[in-house]
């Protein structure tokens, strides 16, 4: 079982049946050739993508014209049980915690604590990969964005709640732009769509 973190907009949407995929930068993609290491950025389309059991096989053009095989290991596959971190508290007793995403405050004289130190043993959400496959970002289709979980953000007027491409743009940069990832930079990404499990049906 793997940790997986989550913000709290997006453990709400996970909790409200929001959300059922997300998309994680590939940082970078790993070749027999050194050539290769840190460049996927400046390759052109690759051309044949393939999966295989542990991960994608990249035929691509060097800038010279020439074929050049890379690949890209998968940090989750499809059947992976995953668990979430996210901001919390320790509870008033042992074994009980509070959770931001929740409406409920938490203890007032306590800082809440940042999802990367969760325990899995706080963690009350789990989830199944039911499919992986590796994107450009930008390549992402509309229905995506609403499986993403997306909001509304500012400047959508739309009355009826509908979201679009630019509201999961605002949504994506406000977590992956200063890591130098931008919707603008249209970076390869891992999209893993799943389904949410109980505590009791994964054995813990």
């Amino acid at each position: 079982m793997k940790p997986i973190i989550f913000s709290t907009e997006m453990v709400r949407a996970i909790l409200d049946g929001r959300k059922t995929v997300t998309r994680r930068v590939i940082p970078e993609l790993r070749g027999t050739d050194a050539w290769f290491i840190g460049r996927y950025k400046s390759l052109e389309y690759p051309i044949g993508v393939k999966i295989a059991d542990e991960h994608f096989d990249f035929r691509c053009r060097d800038e010279n014209g020439a074929f050049r095989d890379i690949y890209v290991l998968m940090k989750k596959r499809e059947g992976d049980f995953l668990w979430v971190r996210e901001t919390w508290q320790d509870g008033f007793e042992h074994g009980t915690y509070f959770y931001k995403a929740d409406s409920r405050p938490g203890q007032d004289n306590m800082p809440w604590r940042p999802s990367i130190f969760m325990p899995r043993e706080a963690a009350r959400i789990f989830l199944r990969v039911t499919n992986v496959r590796a994107e450009r970002l930008q390549d992402m289709p509309l229905f995506d964005v609403w499986s993403e979980g997306t909001p509304q953000m500012p400047g959508n007027t739309e009355s009826d709640g509908a979201v679009n491409h630019e509201d999961f743009k605002y949504l994506w940069d406000s977590i992956n732009a200063k890591r130098g990832y931008g919707w603008d930079t249209n970076p390869w990404v891992w999209v893993y769509e799943f389904e949410r499990f109980s505590k009791e049906a994964v054995g813990i």
